[in-house]
């Protein structure tokens, strides 16, 4: 979903936003499983949490970059 929208729109990863409503929209997944799913790459930190809380919209922006696609080591 990132790398499309980015792609598509000419911007950088690092400039991309997203909640979880895009994700649930794009995946078709129900709201526990995009929870779980997004606070484990929240905890391994491959997403950033920049918005969010009580009340507020969760808005977050994907750090993974790609890294040991080919296998490699990289953590």
């Amino acid at each position: 979903m990132v790398q499309h929208t980015c792609t598509t729109t000419a911007l950088k990863q690092s400039d991309y936003r997203f909640s979880r409503k895009q994700v649930r929209e794009h995946t078709a997944w129900g709201n526990t499983q995009i929870k779980v799913h997004m606070d484990r790459l929240v905890e391994i930190e491959f997403l950033l949490v920049l918005k969010g809380g009580r009340g507020q919209q969760f808005v977050y922006e994907l750090l993974y970059q790609g890294e040991g696609e080919q296998g490699n080591l990289f953590v």
